[in-house]
């Protein structure tokens, strides 16, 4: 019998998915959702009807800026690093005086109706059972208001939207919010 003291500390999410992934591959299991890009975006574009597919992977004039952010991505690497003498980890974060989870926001994806009806709340679904906050565009295709229920988050974040629907509008949303408005 093993004493309180003598108890491992529980695993965070992170290391519980990380265990998963590694005991499914001992097992010969692969993830249904592929880690590699190329093999993401041939599923994607087979699951996709055409249109769906040249709004997603499209880009404005000649492409370069899409080129640009690939190579810019294709720089970055993923080491993972055990760290010893770590039992508590801390990812919460602020942004202009708003408690986050993590570090990580889910961005807005406008006019994600044109892939899959109702998108916005399965992507705040989505987002909220990951425990991330989603973006909400000024493109989405459901109301405000039934996207903001099924977030699940203490400070949705509303994109130029929310300025341009006015307070009356935010009061009807019973959580606080942080908002953001970039300009060109």
């Amino acid at each position: 019998m093993t004493s309180e003291g003598n108890r491992p500390p529980a695993l965070g999410p992170g290391r519980a998915r990380q265990r998963a992934i590694y005991r499914a591959g001992s097992l010969g299991r692969s993830p249904s959702v592929p880690a590699d890009g190329s093999t993401l975006e041939r599923r994607a574009k087979k699951a996709m009807s055409p249109t769906a597919w040249a709004y997603v992977s499209g880009g404005a004039g000649d492409g370069r800026t899409m080129r640009h952010n690939r190579e810019a991505f294709e720089r970055w690497r993923i080491v993972p690093r055990m760290l010893h003498g770590v039992t508590q980890r801390e990812l919460v974060t602020s942004v202009l005086g708003t408690q986050l989870p993590s570090p990580v926001l889910l961005a807005p994806i406008g006019a994600a109706s044109i892939v899959a009806s109702n998108s916005d709340v399965t992507i705040a679904r989505g987002a909220a059972a990951a425990g991330t906050p989603y973006v909400i565009s000024s493109q989405g295709s459901n109301p405000m208001e039934d996207t903001d229920a099924v977030a699940g988050q203490r400070h949705p974040v509303r994109h130029r939207c929310a300025y341009r629907l006015g307070a009356r509008r935010k009061r009807m949303l019973d959580r606080s919010a942080l908002h953001l408005r970039a300009s060109h």
